[in-house]
């Protein structure tokens, strides 16, 4: 059988990139819902992801899997991620790009954006010691220029955690209750 109708085993080392900004199209829709009565800039992300798929080209051979992570946001992909290929992963927290404005509606409403819709952006594990040259890559389209590594699974770890920017471990879980009624 050919290897791309193969799955692949995601192993410890191997890299997660983060294609752009996180909970963009999510927190749009709570606040168009609710009507919170807030001024902002804030749009949806979301836009077809098949450029990045176009982009890669060759280099599609060193991704393992590839990710939509609209339901549940990051947060749960990863862990849907890591509970079906049975490993852990570390996550940078430094490295997830959050508008300014998508935090403060976040910590004003008491939420979490890990958990809210990226509609527009892709989570890619790719093979160790190949997440710099598709970062590369990536960054050069427009819709990927915030696009960074930002973790990698690891065998010393049996859940996600996002290593916190003051040195300390938050596991990760999925989302349990939806935060918002699923619109598609």
């Amino acid at each position: 059988m050919h290897e791309c109708f193969n799955p692949r085993q995601i192993t410890s080392g191997d890299e997660i990139i983060l294609t752009g900004t996180i909970a963009e199209h999510g927190t749009t829709i709570l606040l168009e819902r609710y009507n919170l009565g807030l001024q902002s800039d804030i749009v949806s992300d979301c836009k077809p992801l098949s450029e990045i798929i176009l982009a890669l080209g060759d280099h599609i051979k060193y991704v393992k899997l590839m990710r939509d992570p609209t339901r549940g946001g990051i947060a749960t992909s990863l862990c849907e991620i890591s509970e079906s290929h049975h490993i852990g992963a570390l996550i940078e927290e430094e490295k997830l790009q959050i508008r300014l404005s998508i935090s403060a509606v976040h910590e004003l409403l008491g939420t979490d954006p890990l958990y809210f819709a990226s509609e527009g952006r892709m989570i890619l594990v790719v093979q160790k010691g190949f997440g710099a040259e598709l970062l590369d890559i990536l960054k050069n389209l427009e819709s990927c220029c915030d696009s960074d590594i930002i973790g990698a699974f690891d065998n010393s770890y049996n859940k996600v955690c996002l290593r916190t920017p003051l040195g300390g471990n938050r596991i990760l879980s999925m989302l349990e209750n939806q935060m918002i009624s699923r619109i598609c």
